[in-house]
């Protein structure tokens, strides 16, 4: 069967310190939604947004509540999963009513470096290049994780976190025991303020 896909453009009121979204675009979201999800029995949601831990945040920092209110809403409305990008960190995994959130699964291709320094072939802004220069040597930027979904009769039966890590010049290969067990216990306490638990086997 063919994947259909469509963009909703989603805009947030900066008067609120957390960025919460504005309620017409979260109805039109909901609405793109509903109507993919009559023609689907299993939906992801994807969303693409800027957000991640500060340097200066620790690893338990919250998930700001406008994204919270904009994933669920999702899930509210009909998708199975919701999937965040455009963060380039682990963040923390939500169960929520029989669907889960992966706020952001860090990256599965990072090739934006040339040695160390940012790679001239793509042209990025001189702002850009300096933000890339400051993932040099920070292993939380090199980190993620690959998402299986198991079903059963149409309904998410497990979930299995893949860990992987990137080479300095952003390939990724898996993980081995010591680097697998550090991202899967990172999202195991970061997810633990949302009320979902992570088993490690060992």
């Amino acid at each position: 069967a063919p994947i259909h896909a469509s963009i909703v453009r989603i805009g947030f009121d900066r008067r609120d310190s957390l960025a919460i979204p504005s309620e017409s675009d979260v109805r039109e979201i909901e609405m793109a939604i509903r109507q993919a999800k009559r023609t689907t029995d299993f939906l992801v949601t994807g969303l693409n947004y800027n957000w991640e831990f500060s340097q200066s945040q620790n690893s338990m920092g919250q998930v700001p509540k406008g994204l919270q209110m904009l994933a669920q809403a999702a899930i509210d409305a009909g998708s199975n999963i919701v999937f965040g990008s455009g963060a380039h960190r682990i963040l923390p995994i939500q169960k929520y009513k029989g669907g889960y959130i992966f706020y952001g699964t860090g990256n599965f291709f990072f090739q934006l470096f040339e040695g160390n320094e940012p790679a001239g072939r793509y042209g990025l802004f001189p702002e850009t290049q300096a933000k890339i220069r400051s993932y040099i040597g920070r292993s939380e930027y090199f980190e993620s994780f690959l998402i299986r979904v198991i079903l059963s009769q149409g309904k998410i039966f497990r979930v299995d976190l893949i860990p992987f890590v990137l080479s300095p010049e952003g390939d990724p290969s898996m993980a081995n025991d010591k680097q697998a067990f550090w991202i899967l216990d990172f999202s195991k306490k970061t997810s633990k303020e949302l009320v979902t638990t992570i088993n490690i086997d060992e």
